[in-house]
């Protein structure tokens, strides 16, 4: 009887245990199933957008070009005026990069942009503009002495037409980003990229170790494809399930692109500071808007400086605080030296240097009666979205120094009449 017994409690254990392998195969069949249909689900999502327009793109209103040549009525301080408004930067020496100038006694020396636009084309050079009389008494190109017997000025931006987001953003590709950009910017956000598959555990684990260690918020153990995910596709809101879809879409996006081409979507998304009330997005608007360059063309100091931003835009700006963009840029390059993208002797020679962020005046609305008038005809030729994401260039007549004067004169004109008529 006890033998009976025994066999029979074995082999309810042994149907017991049956079962619950049973069930627990069940449940991962059933689990895999549920994830591999709502990884699919997402996979749509992502395709969609990926395959379609990625980002709204705001046209872009630009004035007339400005034409100097010897003998024209223009004041020195008229001319810088308007090299402030193009966005070119005062240098300490001679102009060695386009977009420097020094004024000394009654000359400019100015170092041009590249001019391109439906009607002309120049490359940038040095000029020298000599003053006599309130008036332009030389133009010469400084490289080769001779006289210049015209000069065109690249036209100012004058309106912009967002859309709801209101982001202002210049397209790159990976090709463009020099190297050392791209190693500051994995430095200061994921050195592993290349390794992980969209989660980096390892980094999660050193994370908290360090937040835990400092009692402080020092580290996240976000990757690139996590924020990607975070940026592009969902609410900033804080909730569990907004992290696990973030979790299954940055895996679900490693497995349909390659690293190359979700890096170069970051590159052209990543949310970098603020001008004038709109955001600047990517790396290529922040190239022009912090150093006055395009990316290919940022040294390494300034691509550590552009790499530390990422973290809180607003509050290590250079134009906030140097001081605080230098210790977050050094910070970048000490993460580059870490993981052997930098040598030491390197980091030495930059660590001191300060930041020198470009000139970056901000202008209100100008002409407004003739931009009302302008986006009257533009409504008759496109939609307000095609205006709002396209990335027009939309060149003018609209002299912007005949504007300013003409609005000053009025100004002026008015202040006279209320005087002679108080009645008014």
């Amino acid at each position: 009887m006890k033998k009976k017994k025994k066999k029979r409690i074995t082999r309810n254990k042994n149907k017991f245990r049956s079962w619950i392998a049973l069930s627990a195969f069940l449940l991962l069949i059933f689990s895999l199933v549920t994830v591999s249909i709502y990884c699919f689900g997402l996979s749509m999502e992502i395709d969609k957008r990926f395959s379609g327009r990625r980002w709204s793109i705001p046209s872009k209103v630009y004035s007339d070009t400005l034409l100097l040549y010897p003998g024209q009525q223009f004041d020195q301080s008229a001319i810088l005026n308007k090299l402030s408004r193009l966005g070119y930067r005062p240098s300490s020496g001679k102009p060695s990069q386009m977009g420097e100038y020094v004024s000394t006694g009654n000359t400019i020396t100015v170092f041009l942009h590249n001019l391109e636009t439906p009607f002309s084309k120049r490359r940038g050079l040095p000029v020298r503009m000599v003053f006599r009389n309130k008036q332009i008494d030389a133009i010469l190109d400084v490289t080769s002495g001779q006289p210049l017997p015209l000069l065109e000025l690249e036209p100012e931006e004058i309106m912009l037409f967002f859309g709801s987001d209101r982001e202002r953003r210049q397209l790159v590709s990976i090709a463009q980003v020099p190297k050392h950009v791209i190693h500051a910017i994995l430095a200061a956000e994921d050195t592993r990229f290349f390794s992980h598959r969209g989660m980096d555990v390892r980094g999660i684990l050193r994370a908290v170790f360090i937040n835990v260690k400092s009692f402080a918020l020092k580290q996240g153990g976000s990757t690139i494809t996590q924020q990607l995910a975070k940026n592009y596709f969902l609410t900033p809101e804080r909730k569990f399930t907004r992290k696990i879809k973030e979790l299954f879409m940055s895996i679900t996006m490693e497995f349909m692109y390659e690293k190359e081409e979700i890096l170069e979507i970051y590159l052209n998304e990543i949310y970098l500071g603020q001008k004038s009330g709109s955001g600047i997005n990517g790396i290529g608007e922040a190239s022009f808007f912090y150093f006055d360059k395009p990316v290919e063309n940022l040294t390494l100091a300034e691509g550590a400086a552009i790499a530390g931003l990422i973290r809180a835009p607003n509050r290590y700006s250079p134009y906030i605080n140097k001081e605080l963009c230098r210790q977050r840029r050094n910070q970048v390059l000490e993460a580059m030296v870490k993981n052997e993208w930098l040598d030491e002797s390197q980091r030495q020679k930059l660590i001191a240097t300060p930041v020198e962020p470009a000139v970056n005046a901000i202008h209100g609305s100008r002409a407004p009666y003739f931009m009302d008038y302008l986006s009257t005809q533009l409504q008759a030729l496109y939609s307000p979205q095609a205006l709002e994401s396209l990335g027009l260039s939309i060149y003018t007549t609209l002299d912007s120094d005949v504007q300013k004067a003409a609005e000053k004169a009025l100004e002026k004109g008015l202040v006279r009449l209320e005087k002679s008529n108080p009645a008014l």
